[in-house]
């Protein structure tokens, strides 16, 4: 099959789909694929080949959308087994099969899904890269007989390989990119003594390679042990440029004197302090998160990353924040030693 060679040449995920969801359909084969989640406990569609039409009329049916359906592992022994023997199986009826997936409301409408979405035989393949499951392969039609297994697997094989490499391929992107953030971020404080503009610079990028909606730096004034703010990008109103917190009041506060990370996963479920803030509501933030700007030992201010909907995060995500956190803290205590080194010479030229 040609699309097996193309897959070999393909970097994105979304070409990967293209390309297997043309091959079949040549052969007059519906598909989907789904990935596991972290857990490996539930699957997540991500793309399916049927027709557009097809899929609004079985969403309208069940009150279901694509995107926030998922199914539980355990629950479907057939990808269970699929997914833990690493084997494919042919299924001569999905009736059944699509029942145990649907919720209990929507059960009633197994029979008409399958006829919906024309699915009434199926080939399920896992989809896993060096001993690690990924997701599954799901081949639908009418003409499916179980000698097809062979051939569905040996796709699914190279499908799982070729989605490897997409991801390789986006993370080293992805690191590229974060290269080229760092350095764009050391020319601004080599190259500025405005604090604001190096801020600017720096906040545009946090925003930018993180994917963040609105990020913010609040300054700890020594002399009163108050945190103010200094610089913002993302935010619609003015809501926080009159921040003004002790050290130790509100989230930055507790950032402040704790000198460790908050995260506050969905702000819906507190009572937090940003709700005396004003024109709050119309942020409309739900993720929070504080990382203490520390250099040489001294705590020089709060970075505040804002997100509209729930952050999803990973290691790497976090140890590049904290990377763009100590450039913030440096770019603050260069200005600060230079505003101290210009009030000395000052001092002396009047003494």
């Amino acid at each position: 099959m040609a699309e097996l060679l193309a897959l070999k040449y393909t970097f994105t995920e979304e070409q990967i789909f293209e390309i297997v969801a043309k091959g079949l359909k040549n052969l007059r084969l519906a598909c989907g694929i789904s990935f596991l989640n972290e857990g490996q406990s539930r699957l997540y569609f991500k793309y399916l080949s049927f027709n557009p039409k097809a899929i609004k009329a079985a969403e309208k049916l069940t009150g279901l959308t694509v995107e926030e359906f998922s199914i539980e592992v355990e629950t479907i022994p057939l990808y269970k087994r699929a997914i833990s023997e690493k084997k494919s199986f042919y299924q001569e009826d999905v009736e059944d099969h699509v029942r145990l997936m649907l919720p209990r409301p929507a059960k009633k409408f197994a029979g008409q899904l399958t006829k919906i979405l024309k699915i009434p035989k199926a080939i399920i393949s896992p989809l896993f890269v060096e001993n690690e499951n990924i997701g599954l392969l799901s081949v639908q039609s009418q003409e499916l007989q179980e000698t097809d297994l062979l051939a569905i697997n040996a796709f699914a094989h190279q499908l799982s390989l070729s989605l490897q490499s997409a991801r390789l391929y986006k993370q080293t992107q992805k690191r590229l990119q974060r290269l080229s953030t760092l350095h764009t971020i050391d020319l601004a404080i080599a190259g500025s003594l405005d604090l604001r503009v190096t801020l600017g610079v720096l906040l545009n990028e946090i925003t930018t390679q993180l994917g963040i909606d609105a990020a913010s730096v609040l300054l700890l004034k020594q002399q009163t042990q108050s945190l103010e703010f200094e610089a913002g990008h993302g935010f619609r109103t003015s809501a926080l440029q009159h921040t003004y917190l002790r050290v130790g009041e509100g989230h930055a506060g507790h950032v402040a004197r704790s000198r460790e990370i908050t995260h506050l996963p969905d702000l819906r479920e507190r009572n937090t302090s940003f709700l005396r803030s004003p024109h709050w509501a119309e942020e409309g933030f739900v993720s929070y998160i504080g990382i203490p700007l520390i250099a040489k030992g001294q705590v020089q201010g709060v970075l505040e990353i804002f997100q509209r909907s729930l952050l999803k995060t990973d290691v790497e995500w976090f140890n590049f924040l904290k990377t763009l956190a100590n450039q913030a803290a440096i770019a603050i205590e260069n200005t600060s030693l230079f505003n101290s080194m210009q009030r000395a010479n000052t001092e002396l030229i009047l003494t």
